[in-house]
C-alpha cells in the first residue's frame, strides 16, 4: 500500500513529525525484510522521492519501490 499526503499529516507527537507519504507492507515470513531492504534503497535517490510525493501514476509507484 502506498499514499500520498501533499500538505502532509501528522505522524507522531511531535509537531514536526509530518509524514508526506506512507507505505504499508504485507509479507510472509522473513519477506518483509527484501521488501523494507528494495524501499529503502529506492529512497536514497532523491529524484525517487520527488517523484513518488507528486505521481499519479500506479506503475511509476511500483516502478521506484521495486527499484527498476
Amino acid at each position: 500500500m502506498f499514499c500520498q499526503f501533499p500538505e502532509g499529516v501528522q505522524w507522531g507527537e511531535d509537531e514536526d513529525d509530518v509524514a508526506k507519504m506512507v507505505i504499508g507492507i504485507a509479507a510472509q515470513g522473513d519477506e518483509h525484510i527484501q521488501v523494507i531492504t528494495a524501499i529503502t534503497n529506492s529512497l536514497d535517490d532523491d529524484e525517487a522521492v520527488e517523484c513518488l510525493k507528486s505521481t499519479t501514476n500506479a506503475e511509476d509507484v511500483l516502478r521506484i519501490l521495486s527499484g527498476k
